[in-house]
């Protein structure tokens, strides 16, 4: 176990584990565990303390175990007994949060997680998470019929834009109007969005489409690794309800994936208070989203 610095150095196989990161959704009480073969770290997982409960992330969509280095169920077991509960005990640790990222993005990571939890009598709280797929196969191939036909006018009527870094602050406002128009918010504030894209600005894109100079759709993409990109926040205005072109800002983030070499698009979650979004689900399906489980467990020492 080691107490983590803003200084501290380690790889992380996604960004919301990275140190950088983890001082961004807070200031202090980190704790990092490490497997190690040798100097290899074969798996890690890094916790914020506070008071009775220890939290993986603090604040993010993910966080959680990581895996670097092929290892034996038993090894990983052996360490989170000897090396992680016994010493989060010793803090005067009694309650766990452990959020894992969607199934579909490591499934071995997944079933090893999930089986060393479980085994613990981990309590379980799903939330159904969309993923697309990126391979060499074209957007077109991937949609329904019917978004298909509003693909090809809106390739016609609406032009795509990469926007610079600098305005994240317009499409910040624009992104919360749309959600409005809608009756929610944004879950970051402004300057939380501001500081992220301060300290992360290579793994922070902002996209949009316009109509006539008018901005119909834009995205936040976050680079969540070197495979996977997150439509962390996108919305059109309702008064392109007709056009959808979400769906051709879509294709051209999957275009633009696809020539970096990625190999999944998150689309996030469908959730809504709670329950299943089955509108949004239904649309992030007709786009060629496959479904899978967000998984994040709770346990008691």
């Amino acid at each position: 176990m080691a107490s983590l610095s803003k200084n501290s150095k380690g790889s992380a196989l996604f960004l919301y584990n990275t140190t950088q990161h983890l001082f961004t959704q807070r200031a202090r009480g980190w704790k990092q565990f490490k497997c190690l073969r040798g100097a290899k770290t074969v798996a890690s997982i890094s916790f914020n303390i506070s008071g009775i409960s220890a939290c993986s992330p603090f604040r993010a969509p993910f966080g959680g175990f990581e895996i670097h280095e092929a290892a034996h169920d038993q090894i990983i077991e052996t360490w989170w007994h000897q090396g992680i509960v016994e010493a989060l005990r010793r803090l005067g640790v009694t309650r766990l949060v452990i959020k894992s990222p969607p199934k579909m993005l490591n499934e071995q990571l997944f079933s090893l997680v999930d089986h060393l939890l479980q085994k613990q009598n981990a309590v379980t709280q799903d939330e159904v998470a969309s993923i697309l797929s990126v391979d060499d196969n074209r957007f077109r191939k991937k949609i329904t019929a019917a978004k298909r036909q509003r693909l090809e006018k809106n390739r016609i009527a609406f032009t795509f834009k990469k926007i610079p870094l600098i305005q994240i602050g317009a499409v910040y406002r624009f992104l919360s109007v749309c959600r409005k128009e809608r009756g929610r918010q944004l879950s970051l504030t402004l300057p939380m969005v501001r500081a992220l894209a301060k300290v992360f600005p290579r793994h922070i894109m902002l996209f949009g489409v316009q109509v006539e100079n008018e901005w119909a759709a834009q995205a936040v993409v976050v680079r969540e690794s070197k495979d996977v990109w997150y439509t962390f926040y996108y919305s059109h205005l309702q008064k392109f309800n007709k056009q959808s072109p979400t769906v051709f800002l879509i294709e051209q983030i999957y275009q633009l994936a696809q020539s970096n070499g990625v190999r999944w698009i998150n689309l996030g979650t469908s959730m809504l208070d709670g329950e299943i979004n089955r509108p949004l689900l239904h649309f992030k399906k007709s786009i060629g989203a496959e479904t899978t489980v967000k998984r994040t467990y709770q346990l008691h020492l």
